[in-house]
């Protein structure tokens, strides 16, 4: 079974139940699913890359990246404050600002203020008028 990685926008904090941005799915895989028991951000050999076919344009607010699949046999790493990471590093604060939103049915989500997804993510930054298109 795939996975897919979709762009939705939030309502009320939560990821929108069924309206995401078409240019912002993209979808993996098995065979294109890297696989690891000690995943590090700066090592892209543990990393699996969602890379979108397009720009996606975002005005500023509040939006969910949401990670998908009707397969139960993935796993993805989380860190959860209070507890340790698998390199023994203990977690005091939450990394990120937002709310991790778990789903069973990709309808009715329920926060876990605690944890945080482990991701990378890369952005570009463009500016109008610029005669450059952008920097990443």
């Amino acid at each position: 079974m795939p996975v897919t990685i979709q762009i939705r926008p939030t309502v009320n904090g939560a990821p929108h139940t069924d309206f995401w941005y078409p240019e912002s799915v993209t979808i993996k895989y098995p065979s294109e699913i890297n696989v690891s028991d000690t995943p590090d951000v700066t090592n892209a050999n543990t990393a699996t890359n969602f890379t979108f076919d397009t720009p996606v344009f975002l005005k500023p607010g509040l939006y969910a990246l949401c990670t998908l699949t009707s397969s139960p046999d993935y796993t993805m790493w989380i860190a959860e404050k209070g507890s340790t990471t698998i390199k023994n590093e203990f977690v005091g604060v939450n990394p990120y600002i937002g709310t991790l939103y778990k789903s069973q049915n990709a309808m009715e989500y329920v926060p876990s203020i605690n944890e945080d997804m482990m991701f990378k993510l890369n952005r570009c930054v463009f500016k109008s008028g610029s005669a450059s298109s952008g920097a990443c």
